[in-house]
């Protein structure tokens, strides 16, 4: 993984072209900490007399960043997402690999302890001044203080590091069904449910077996009238005989006899 467009617009952001020329080159000057510094931050090489153009500059920032993606790649042991990589890549450009290596930040990180880890971005937020600076803070020479810079900084690094992390889903978090289900899934849904029954009715009837007065009655019942059908089915002109008899005898003459009685 290397840094990202955003990850090096953020570096670039924060530490600001200096000491630019009016013809856009730029000289080395001291920074706060007193370490010579030229064009974006960097301090590879950098002597009083290093003047670059802004290819130069842009390139000497590169080399850099190769650096610290490896120092990166080097320390940290857990898996990163493009932000947190990028967070980290410039981190330990402004305060070195030494540093970011015996951090508690790094420690939690490699914990797995990401939320932890993000919020010891703030530690990093002092550096020790030397003259212009430190008589702008009214301290002596090599004071170790808060810069305002470095607040500001630390805040972007950490949103950064922040903004794309993975959320991880609740113990507790149901997931939902899909709308379809395939045909084994619906046969599994309704198959292991009636097993369970099966097995549930099973059990109960162990348990306490039902009274079988009734259902023995009910079970005569039945044997006889599909005695009836069996024999009405293989003697049906004798059956179709007496229903026609009894319509005769029962229905007709009656009739026939009120009518011309």
């Amino acid at each position: 993984m290397k840094i990202s467009d955003k990850g090096l617009t953020l570096i670039k952001d924060q530490e600001g072209y200096h000491a630019k020329q009016k013809d856009g080159s730029c000289r080395a000057y001291l920074c706060p900490a007193g370490v010579w510094t030229c064009g974006w931050g960097a301090t590879e090489g950098v002597t009083a007399l290093t003047h670059w153009t802004k290819e130069e500059a842009e390139q000497a920032l590169r080399n850099e960043m190769a650096k610290h993606e490896a120092n990166v790649h080097r320390l940290v042991t857990v898996p990163l997402n493009q932000g947190q990589f990028d967070a980290l890549v410039s981190l330990c450009y402004n305060i070195g690999a030494g540093a970011l290596g015996k951090s508690t930040l790094l420690r939690h990180l490699n914990a797995g302890d990401y939320a932890r880890a993000a919020s010891h971005f703030a530690d990093f937020k002092y550096a020790r001044v030397q003259g212009d600076t430190a008589r702008l803070y009214k301290v002596k020479d090599g004071t170790r203080v808060a810069l305002a810079g470095l607040v500001t900084r630390r805040a972007n690094e950490m949103n950064l590091f922040l903004e794309a992390a993975p959320v991880e889903p609740m113990p507790q978090a149901i997931a939902k069904p899909s709308a379809k289900m395939t045909p084994i899934e619906a046969l599994v849904k309704t198959a292991v449910p009636a097993a369970a029954g099966v097995a549930a009715g099973r059990q109960a009837l162990i348990a306490a077996p039902p009274d079988l007065s009734s259902l023995t009655a009910w079970q005569k019942a039945a044997t006889t009238a599909a005695d009836l059908a069996t024999w009405a089915w293989s003697h049906w002109m004798l059956a179709a005989g007496a229903v026609g008899a009894y319509i005769l005898l029962g229905h007709v003459l009656p009739w026939w006899s009120k009518r011309h009685g």
